[in-house]
């Protein structure tokens, strides 16, 4: 049983989170640099996230805090709708000319825009399926975002199983979440392999599971893992745990 992480792993999240804040900065007429306005902006969610959110929770189950102005169905009651109320009471100081509507309409027009894999992922989910693996998701995040996220990059065809941490109330690399699909994939943590970019929630979680894990990144880590930068190098460490 193979299981894969989706952001950074199977999505190329980070190139696709910077092309929506450009997108949106054209969209309203800022005349701001692009990367400073995407650092202001980053940092009023992730301060307004703090204050507003059940943060262990929503820090555990890892939601990024622009998934929040891309969410459209409510949230923690009425936490979202304070959360925004305040953002764009922010956002406005710093652009005066911010129509309110417009600005969270500008994010939520780009909720389905994932759809950009990591250079040769899904070549490579389709490999190990016709070589017989049975392949799972497991995905850290708000259900509403990562469910766009699936879509946009038609996972559902693809995988056997989709775990998303909203659905649990806890999220990798809590022992709960790992031991839950375990069990109802019916798989033991030495016939399974987790690959992922996240040192800490894919990497130590699975394997304080006994699970086998691959690091996909080509960041360096002060660890002994199995580290694979390309989807062949993953594809190759899998065979020899599978052998």
């Amino acid at each position: 049983m193979l299981f894969f992480d989706l952001d950074q792993t199977l999505l190329a999240t980070h190139k696709i989170n910077r092309e929506i804040f450009e997108a949106v900065r054209q969209e309203l007429n800022i005349s701001m640099d692009p990367e400073d306005f995407r650092k202001s902006l980053r940092t009023i969610l992730r301060k307004n996230m703090i204050r507003h959110f059940a943060f262990v929770t929503n820090q555990s189950v890892g939601i990024d805090p622009l998934d929040y102005l891309l969410l459209e169905e409510d949230y923690e009651g009425d936490n979202l709708l304070r959360f925004k109320e305040d953002v764009f009471k922010e956002a406005s100081g710093l652009f005066p000319q911010l129509d309110k509507e417009e600005f969270f309409r500008a994010f939520q027009d780009h909720k389905m825009d994932y759809t950009e894999e990591m250079p040769g992922m899904l070549d490579l989910l389709q490999r190990l399926r016709e070589k017989g693996y049975k392949l799972g998701l497991i995905t850290n995040g708000i259900v509403e975002i990562q469910e766009a996220k699936i879509q946009g990059l038609g996972l559902r065809d693809r995988m056997d199983w989709l775990y998303i941490s909203g659905d649990f109330g806890f999220g990798k690399p809590d022992p709960r979440i790992y031991q839950a699909i375990l069990k109802e994939t019916k798989t033991s943590p030495e016939d399974a392999v987790m690959v992922g970019d996240n040192i800490q929630s894919d990497i130590m979680g699975s394997l304080a599971q006994g699970i086998h894990a691959i690091y996909f990144s080509d960041v360096p880590v002060p660890y002994k893992v199995n580290q694979a930068r390309t989807s062949e190098e993953v594809e190759e460490k899998i065979e020899e745990f599978m052998q």
